[in-house]
């Protein structure tokens, strides 16, 4: 990713009180009509 598209999408995140994988995934999932919802994100550790 771009330096100048993530420091974009981290300000926005920080405008919101987001964290950037809400931001990607709130417009991942307007992409494919699929509601997002944080809660129900996987956890990356096993």
């Amino acid at each position: 990713m771009p330096v100048s598209l993530f420091d974009a999408l981290h300000e926005e995140a920080r405008r919101r009180g987001m964290t950037i994988n809400d931001i990607v995934g709130e417009q991942l999932a307007a992409l494919v009509g699929v509601p997002y919802s944080p809660q129900e994100a996987l956890s990356l550790s096993a």
